[in-house]
Parts: structure tokens; C-alpha cells; sequence
């Protein structure tokens, strides 16, 4: 996975567009797919997105008994404590608590909501199409 600053779109429209595609059974993927999309908002400066998004997948692996895998957990803590040191702690709990709350449909809209203006997906498909 890249999430370099160059390529924070291009890797935002890729995890985006897999969220909805994920079969029912896939729980881990799924819950992975968050985390990395939440990481992605949060590198794009959007704490209270990738708050929500982390809630949601940390509640969803609760629930579900989605475990990460043991090679996901050093990036995922990387992401969430870098989420820490950069934001507000009573706005991230808020966040992260609104985020445990959502159902699995509002955590896709969650991530889904006004990424094709703000991110570029229109190009990015363009792009998709023509090289691939």
C-alpha cells in the first residue's frame, strides 16, 4: 500500500472504490479497508473522518471477531498514534465514539461522502481506463 503525499489521491480512489465491492464473509478485509482509508484521511489532514472511520472498524472487529492480522498492527498503530499527537483528545474521543456507533452502510457513506470533488476520482478513473 503507498500513501506517499503525491499519491494520497490515487490511494484514497483505490480504497474507496473496494469498499463497497467487499463480499459479506470478508470481515477482516473489510475492517482493513477502513483502517487504511481512515489512515489516508488522516494524512489528508482530515482527523475527524479518520476518527469516525477508526471508531467504526474498531466497533465492526468487535462485534464481528474480524481480527487484524499480525502484520497490519505496527502500521495501524503508526496511523492511529500519529492521529493522536495531531488532534484535539475530547474531539478525537467524540469522533471515534460518533464513528463506533455507525453501521457498516454509514461508515462506506462516511468515507464515500464528497471524495469525487475533493480527491480527484473523476481524473483517476480517466487515468484507470486508459493505462489498465
Amino acid at each position: 500500500m503507498f500513501l506517499f503525499q503525491n499519491e494520497l489521491a490515487a490511494a484514497l480512489a483505490r480504497l474507496i472504490e473496494v469498499l463497497p465491492l467487499i463480499p459479506p464473509g470478508w470481515e477482516n478485509l473489510f475492517a482493513s479497508a477502513i483502517e487504511d482509508t481512515a489512515g489516508a484521511f488522516a494524512l489528508s489532514g482530515q482527523p475527524e473522518r479518520a476518527a469516525c472511520l477508526y471508531g467504526f472498524a474498531e466497533a465492526f472487529r468487535e462485534t464481528t471477531g474480524a481480527s487484524r492480522f499480525p502484520i497490519e498492527h505496527p502500521d495501524y498503530e503508526r496511523r492511529v498514534s500519529r492521529l493522536r499527537s495531531v488532534s484535539d483528545a475530547e474531539s478525537l474521543a467524540r469522533f471515534w465514539a460518533k464513528g463506533r456507533a455507525m453501521t457498516s452502510e454509514e461508515a462506506v457513506a462516511c468515507a464515500l461522502e464528497g471524495v469525487g470533488q475533493s480527491y480527484g476520482l473523476s481524473e483517476f478513473f480517466r487515468w484507470l481506463e486508459e493505462n489498465i
